[in-house]
This record gives C-alpha cells, structure tokens and sequence, in this order.
C-alpha cells in the first residue's frame, strides 16, 4: 500500500514486482534503510527501484510497480 505526496487521497497498489535480488540474510535487530527512486510514471502507473541497506551494504534491490 502506497500513499501519494501529491494526494493524499490517492492510494497504490502493488502492480508487479520484478528482478528481485537477495545479497545476504536479514536476522533481527539488523536496522534497514530503504532507498527508492521513481523510474517513469506513466497514467496511472509508476515503477520504482528500491534498495534495501543494512549499515552500508546492499542487502536487497527490486523494481516494483505501483497503480493509482
């Protein structure tokens, strides 16, 4: 579930998600740091790629889709 910025009236949801890499596990108490960059938007539809961080090493990445 994904809220908008723009419109907060506005709701996603998850489309596809896609090209998924696991680099290591993830154990509790590890702490995430997530980035993630819009793609293109297109319609009703946006594709983001995310990372997903544990201190400084890439622990996951996708690209997802979200639809409005």
């Amino acid at each position: 579930l994904f809220h908008s910025q723009k419109d907060n009236k506005s709701l996603g949801f998850f489309r596809a998600i896609e090209n998924v890499k696991f680099r290591r596990p993830v154990v509790p108490g590890d702490q995430l740091r997530l980035e993630v960059q819009l793609d293109k938007k297109k319609g009703g539809l946006a594709r983001f790629i995310g990372q997903v961080y544990v201190n400084a090493q890439l622990v996951t990445e996708a690209e997802f889709t979200i639809a409005f």
